[in-house]
């Protein structure tokens, strides 16, 4: 696929280069200049403020690009002030209206050469390098323009995000990721959005996690999260096995624990679901695991444990200790696993519903199914009709077969 076919698919080239978006993205001159150019233009002989007095009537009427006067009047201010980036790349927007690639690009490298730090320069460098099929040289000036503006991340992360769905854009974004780009991390945090995670899940994974630790694990919870939620669990578990620190059982180890509940595992932690209501919360115990707390105020109910996890098929055996701080026949906690497979979720066990507190030994548990590698656990609490509400403590909790 040409390149411009792929820029069509994939959105890498600068679509903000049209001249409709000039005015959005012009900053170069002083804050009088573009407050009020044609007051500038017409109390001081400014070589700059013609160009921009033009250039707003140009978000107005692009057509104006075309006009015989751009060539002159670009011209004169660089007559006037050589080091003038402004009047080249008019030059090189006029050029290529003009459709004369090989002058815009001759006017937009002279630019270049004036300043690295005109955002419109680059962008239009990205524009020619498009042109041209070469997604190494548009990168290239996607890295320049995000490192020397502080907006261009609003112009660019949102192409880019999408861009990466393509397999050789990733794969020359990759060396950018290796060496710590100043930018990279913006723009992941931006990409773990829910349409963007796969993409950039491949992308980290291709950079190699361990290259940049705190980058994959300060994105994690989000890319694990919206992945779980596109049910793309395949690639959630790539992702959860290689961050650094991951135990290389955790997806099947069920008890309370530091590693079970680190946030950095996102879905595949247990997460304490609070409210004003009802919620949990983990504490530390004096062997060095984690107990659960919960609470649910009368006649409330609702999930306040949460984990996905990844069981191999096959009949479990459910340990539980449990103790009481308040709550009465009414009020209970019950235990609810769910197969994850198409939009929907079956269920396929319910714990104990009958009591609050208990303590289990090796019962009967789920039985997991063939085919359900992914299942979603919920512990549901309920206040009940008692003035005391709920109050509870799990001290431990195991599924095994």
């Amino acid at each position: 696929m040409g390149f411009l076919r792929l820029a069509g698919a994939c959105g890498l080239a600068a679509g903000a280069l049209a001249l409709a978006a000039f005015a959005s993205l012009f900053a170069l001159a002083n804050v009088a200049r573009n407050a009020n150019p044609a007051l500038v233009n017409s109390v001081a002989d400014d070589p700059l403020a013609p160009l921009l007095e033009l250039h707003g009537q140009l978000s107005v009427n692009p057509g104006r690009i075309l006009d015989q006067s751009v060539g002159p009047l670009a011209l004169q201010s660089l007559t006037r002030e050589p080091l003038n980036p402004v009047a080249l790349r008019m030059l090189a927007i006029q050029a290529s209206a003009r459709n004369d690639p090989g002058r815009s690009a001759r006017f937009a490298s002279l630019s270049e050469r004036i300043t690295r730090r005109d955002l419109f320069t680059q962008l239009i460098l990205i524009e020619q390098a498009v042109q041209r099929n070469s997604i190494p040289v548009a990168l290239h000036h996607y890295d320049v323009a995000l490192r020397t503006h502080e907006g261009a991340g609003n112009i660019l992360f949102p192409i880019l995000g999408t861009a990466i769905s393509n397999d050789a854009i990733r794969e020359a974004l990759v060396p950018f990721v290796r060496s710590h780009a100043a930018w990279i991390p913006s723009f992941v945090q931006f990409a773990a959005s829910e349409a963007n995670a796969p993409q950039t899940t491949r992308l980290l994974l291709a950079a190699g996690p361990a290259r940049w630790p705190s980058l994959v694990r300060q994105n994690a919870p989000a890319l694990l999260t919206a992945l779980v939620n596109q049910r793309q669990f395949a690639l959630a578990e790539q992702l959860l096995l290689q961050l650094p620190g991951t135990p290389p059982g955790v997806l099947r180890q069920i008890d309370f624990s530091p590693q079970t509940t680190n946030e950095v595992l996102g879905p595949f932690a247990w997460s304490a679901v609070n409210g004003g209501s009802l919620g949990a919360s983990f504490e530390a115990s004096s062997e060095g695991r984690s107990v659960a707390h919960l609470f649910a105020t009368p006649g409330a109910r609702g999930v306040v444990l949460r984990r996905v996890l990844s069981l191999a098929p096959g009949a479990y055996r459910h340990s539980e200790a449990r103790s009481l701080g308040a709550g009465d026949a009414s009020s209970r906690a019950f235990w609810e696993m769910k197969c994850l497979g198409g939009q929907t979720s079956e269920v396929i066990w319910r714990g104990p519903a009958d009591q609050a507190s208990y303590r289990a030994t090796r019962i009967a548990g789920p039985i997991i199914p063939i085919g359900c590698t992914e299942q979603v656990l919920e512990l549901t609490a309920v206040g009940g009709d008692g003035d005391q509400g709920l109050d509870l403590t799990i001290g431990s909790f195991i599924l095994e077969r």
